[in-house]
């Protein structure tokens, strides 16, 4: 009989970040041919806007996360599903109820609260206890997954749990000849979300200092204040959607200050087979070299021979494959 499994997140759309994940989770399901079904919650701009403001508060009561796992695991008992994959820490509120309806329950946490959130993360009394709770929900579930390797390791050194790394994956969009066929001036995509003006004076510092090459920036929040010769801004809904313009582009610059445990972005060009010169956090950069990624500051100057050890890195994250630890999980 087919299996049916449901991914519900809290979020989508408003995070481009998680939807490039997702989307990329649920594609490889329906390529190991099981039954999948997206749950993207109705409310999730209100539950994004709870989450940045209320959550310091509601979320230090357990009877907050026993209301919020019995409206998520609703959600995902209505579909009768064989299985469950939770998307967010704090979605393992529902893994206790969804258990004890013989669903099996995956949750897969990119980043967690208590290192995230500006209003928790400083205070280690909330931090005590919102981990105190989350371990008790993290405990019912089957398997607990994370898309990055120095993630998984905190889990496992922060609660005890053996939790186990699933990459983001990919989808390859360039192929190697189509990479060695660009095009002059030689394009560099810059794709992030700037937060920072931090980041934004390094975004142009590069710029300026590279008037030979032509930089297309994503036109949006802070970079929309650039204004330089070598600049063209491109919009697109979504990173799916404008990959087909990024490709053109030879290399990708990666500046990201934010203590994350990975990026979507690493992905995103290894599928676009451009060689990524990056700006990262200390932890980003231990992230990207348990990948295989190349570390450097500098535009290479032998771009055939990083586009071809970027073509062998990235073998190894291309959906389905790189979820079948999933699969095994579920079994």
């Amino acid at each position: 009989m087919e299996q049916t499994i449901v991914v519900y997140t809290p979020t989508h759309y408003e995070s481009p970040g998680t939807q490039y994940r997702v989307d990329r989770l649920v594609e490889s399901l329906k390529l190991f041919e099981k039954k999948c079904l997206l749950v993207i919650d109705e409310r999730s701009k209100a539950l994004r806007l709870a989450y940045r403001f209320v959550s310091p508060y509601l979320f230090m009561k357990e009877q907050t996360w026993i209301k919020v796992g019995e409206r998520i695991a609703n959600k995902v008992i209505k579909y009768k599903p064989d299985a469950a994959i939770l998307i967010h820490d704090i979605t393992a509120a529902a893994s206790k109820f969804l258990e004890s309806k013989g669903i099996k329950t995956i949750v897969s946490i990119e980043n967690l609260t208590t290192v995230y959130h500006p209003k928790i993360k400083k205070d280690k009394h909330k931090v005590e206890i919102f981990n105190k709770l989350l371990h008790k929900y993290l405990c019912f579930a089957t398997k607990v997954v994370t898309p990055s390797f120095t993630l998984t390791q905190e889990i496992k050194d922060t609660f005890g749990i053996d939790a186990e790394t699933v990459p983001v994956g990919l989808k390859p969009i360039v192929t190697y000849m189509q990479a060695l066929e660009r095009q002059p001036p030689i394009k560099v995509a810059h794709t992030r979300w700037l937060k920072t003006e931090q980041d934004l004076d390094i975004l142009i510092k590069y710029i300026r200092n590279n008037p030979d090459k032509l930089f297309l920036i994503h036109n949006v929040g802070i970079s929309r204040r650039i204004n330089e010769p070598n600049v063209v801004k491109y919009r697109f809904p979504d990173a799916d959607s404008a990959a087909s313009y990024v490709a053109q582009a030879h290399y990708s610059l990666i500046i990201e200050s934010g203590d994350h445990y990975t990026l979507t972005a690493f992905y995103y060009h290894m599928a676009l087979l451009q060689p990524m010169v990056m700006v990262i956090s200390l932890r980003l950069e231990k992230e990207a070299k348990l990948l295989g990624l190349k570390i450097t500051k500098d535009f290479p100057l032998d771009y055939i021979s990083e586009v071809k050890s970027l073509k062998n890195i990235r073998e190894k994250f291309v959906i389905p494959n790189v979820h079948r630890p999933i699969i095994k999980i579920l079994e």
